[in-house]
């Protein structure tokens, strides 16, 4: 869990990062940083919070088990974040499911 307390996630956060295997973003994060999440093998699911207002370039990349992201925004703020997936993951798309 990424607390509530926290604004923005800087790019390459939890790089390489082997044990995370889900992420439950904080309410107040407006920000996820380039290769936040890259290289994060195990990372199975990520809950996104309608706060966020952009999701920079490969955050994603190379988390080969990503299955799940759960975006409890509005239908128009998640076209406007999921127009950057293929960008965002690097390897194409991934199942994305409304809480």
């Amino acid at each position: 869990l990424i607390p509530n307390s926290v604004k923005s996630i800087g790019n390459y956060a939890f790089e390489d990062c082997r044990c995370l295997k889900s992420v439950i973003i904080g309410k107040n994060v407006k920000n996820i940083g380039e290769y936040a999440f890259q290289c994060c093998k195990e990372l199975a699911s990520v809950t996104i919070p309608k706060s966020i207002t952009t999701i920079n370039y490969n955050a994603f990349e190379d988390c080969s088990k990503l299955t799940d992201i759960y975006y409890s925004g509005s239908k128009a703020n998640k076209a406007k974040i999921s127009r950057n997936f293929r960008l965002i993951f690097a390897f194409g798309e991934k199942i994305y499911k409304n809480i």
